[in-house]
């Protein structure tokens, strides 16, 4: 090669320099997209569970009364989080609900206590359980 070609390549040195930086940051970030790509399509489904509110809904309540509802709460399959933790919540139209414990692990119970107001009054007071774990979300209204 002549040496004007090295004269030029010379005075490109650090635009070279810049492009051998940039490669070398694109090589880096497609890699580390590949591996989380990888691993997010490698991972198991979220464990699958069921949920069983007992009694379904109770009649004739009391404004103020306090109305225990149980959540049964089983793992029902295989997959990621199979025997782990479960956030359990609960909501109801006519009143104030409190949920005890509200993290449980399968085969366990907890008490949603309902505490009706005066809207609830002749009808049945209904709730509805949220349970979520593994990013599996699930709801049982047991009652409608």
């Amino acid at each position: 090669m002549d040496k004007k070609f090295w004269r030029m390549l010379g005075s490109r040195k650090a635009l070279t320099q810049m492009q051998a930086v940039a490669i070398v940051v694109i090589i880096v970030v497609v890699a580390i997209i590949g591996v989380v790509a990888y691993y997010y399509t490698t991972l198991p489904a979220p464990a699958p569970f069921s949920m069983q509110v007992i009694p379904e809904h109770i009649e004739d309540s009391i404004p103020g009364q306090r109305c225990v509802f149980l959540v049964v709460v089983a793992d029902e399959g295989e997959g990621s989080g199979k025997g782990e933790t479960l956030d359990i919540s609960a909501a109801t139209s006519s009143g104030s609900v409190t949920v005890y414990p509200q993290a449980i692990n399968p085969e366990q119970v907890v008490e949603v206590t309902v505490i009706p107001d005066k809207a609830g009054v002749g009808s049945n007071l209904k709730i509805t359980v949220h349970g979520e774990r593994s990013g599996l979300k699930q709801t049982k209204s047991p009652f409608g």
